[in-house]
């Protein structure tokens, strides 16, 4: 889905509580890729301060927008098995506000003395290269009917596949560019073939250089996690959600590097944002597939075993503190086991999206991903279910190893 600046409409249908989630997904990228939308059209025209204000109040909007759609998100997904009465009227609203707001936005643009015709088709030109790289879901417009008005329809015919997403209006274009799929297991091989190489030469390199950071390959077969954690999770986990993460960050540090170039740093905070949400996405999922293990499960062995018994009394009273902290995440998050190298020993805690609520003076040694996406197709909103199954599969030598390299780092203890 593209973002234009011109008037349009959002147009959805849904079935079920699951179709609603996926819209309000889609509308959160959405909603992201207006953001970007407006960050290149107020770069492109030379604005007064006045106008400039205008269009960063018009970004924010945009960025409430997106945290409405994912609270809304979570909180379906969080109530879908309760009977509830009113979510068809709670998406109907965002949708109307998604609606108004680019209205609204496409008319400012529209008045502005010099925002000419030119400008307009160059920043949908620009919207274009960038939706043509962009990774999103498969919206097959034979999965739905077509809707002909602005409003939500609860019952539509049977469709050729129960799980059919929400349709959006796209335009043909947009179409094409939202057609993807899985890939094939000769382009998974080729692809991580070439990570691999990457991978041999980062280890040679101590700096990440500017905007480049990459997908590190997973350390084992998609399938391998099975039956604890389904092939399809792995993939769309690891080649979706986390390459996404990848690309976000890269692009929050390049903009950064503009700003500091050009001496603008009116968009700062939002970019500053961006870095800490998908770097701190993309450095847990990257210690999260080597968290898990094939041959995982039991319990620890080495120093890591030692300094959970004396930190926590026993491996079954960390596991159920670890478990419960995992399970009471609010919305979406991480459980994560630290070294405090200011207390000199591990703690749990707890880490909302990816960023918030993190202790920042400690090493993360053992992660776990509670975020929809990490289980919700293969175990819906039974979250517990995934995190008892989930222990199945962690990978003890590789947090052993973590902590006895992380153990070393110790400040002065207050």
């Amino acid at each position: 889905m593209q973002c234009q600046l011109q008037k349009g409409r959002i147009s959805i249908i849904m079935q079920s509580s699951s179709q609603k989630i996926s819209w309000l997904q889609d509308l959160n990228d959405w909603a992201e890729r207006c953001e970007e939308s407006i960050i290149s059209f107020k770069h492109q025209g030379n604005f007064e301060d006045g106008v400039r204000e205008e269009i960063d109040d018009w970004l924010n909007q945009f960025s409430q927008l997106r945290e409405k759609a994912n609270e809304h998100r979570v909180q379906l997904d969080r109530n879908e098995s309760e009977t509830r009465t009113d979510d068809t009227e709670d998406v109907r609203s965002l949708q109307g506000e998604a609606e108004s707001l680019r209205e609204r936005f496409a008319t400012f643009v529209e008045e502005l003395p010099n925002a000419s015709v030119q400008k307009e088709e160059t920043a949908d030109n620009e919207l274009e290269t960038e939706q043509a790289e962009a990774t999103v879901d498969t919206m097959e417009a034979e999965q739905v009917e077509a809707t002909t008005d602005d409003t939500i329809t609860g019952q539509t015919e049977a469709t050729a596949n129960d799980d059919a997403e929400p349709a959006f209006e796209l335009s043909e274009a947009d179409s094409d560019a939202t057609q993807t799929k899985l890939p094939t297991d000769d382009a998974d091989d080729e692809r991580e073939e070439e990570e691999l190489d990457d991978d041999d030469d980062r280890k040679s390199s101590r700096t990440v250089p500017i905007g480049e950071h990459k997908l590190p390959p997973l350390p084992y077969a998609y399938n391998a996690l099975e039956p604890h954690i389904s092939e399809e999770i792995m993939r769309l986990h690891h080649d979706k959600h986390h390459r996404s993460y990848v690309e976000g960050l890269n692009k929050a540090e390049k903009e950064m590097e503009k700003a500091r170039k050009r001496g603008d740093f009116s968009l700062i905070k939002h970019w500053e944002g961006e870095a800490a949400f998908n770097g701190a996405g993309h450095y847990l999922h990257t210690i999260f597939w080597h968290n898990m293990s094939p041959n995982g499960g039991g319990k620890p062995t080495g120093d890591i075993k030692k300094e959970i018994s004396r930190t926590f009394g026993s491996f079954d009273k960390f596991k159920k503190h670890f478990s419960n902290a995992a399970e009471k995440v609010q919305a979406v998050g991480w459980a994560i086991l630290v070294w405090s190298p200011r207390s000199h020993r591990t703690e749990i805690l707890q880490a909302e999206k990816h960023q918030n609520l993190s202790q920042q003076d400690a090493i993360p040694l053992l992660v776990l991903d509670v975020w929809e996406h990490a289980y919700y197709l293969q175990y819906h909103t039974k979250r517990k279910d995934y995190i008892d199954a989930w222990w199945n599969v962690v990978n003890w030598e590789n947090v052993n190893h973590r902590f006895q390299v992380a153990q070393h780092v110790q400040w002065t203890p207050y």
